[in-house]
């Protein structure tokens, strides 16, 4: 759901599908604030915390997105008190690469602990949508 104050958020079921939806809400939400060139970035990485989230928390998530000065959060709520960390697989691993998506392709990230689990959090510069083809 879009909110007239430049923030959307959806709540999703804990689902192997609920990755793809999250993928899905990013994408109209930023087509409609023109963020069209935060797309590919935002989608991969929302993807990945979605995607932790059913794996590791096993919990219902929720995906909030903020627009304020220049920048774009996205937060992936979850239900789960138990912090990721970023463990280190081989080079040919199939798993394990999420975090590192993270660090380094967002502009900042993070996570804080909630009343009902955790927030995972990453921002993304606007001015980067501007200069995307």
């Amino acid at each position: 759901m879009t909110l007239p104050t430049g923030t959307a958020e959806a709540h999703f079921p804990n689902e192997g599908s609920s990755a793809g939806a999250a993928r899905r809400f990013v994408t109209v939400s930023l087509q409609a604030w023109g963020l069209e060139g935060l797309e590919d970035v935002a989608c991969l990485l929302v993807s990945e915390l979605a995607s932790n989230v059913v794996l590791h928390a096993g919990t219902e998530l929720d995906v909030h997105l903020r627009r304020a000065d220049g920048r774009l959060r996205v937060e992936v709520h979850d239900g789960s008190s138990r912090m990721p960390e970023r463990k280190f697989y081989s080079p040919t691993s199939t798993t394990g690469r999420g975090l590192v998506f993270l660090a380094k392709l967002a502009q900042t990230w993070g996570t804080e602990p909630t009343g009902a689990g955790k927030v995972v959090w990453f921002e993304l510069d606007e001015a980067a949508a501007a200069a995307a083809p």
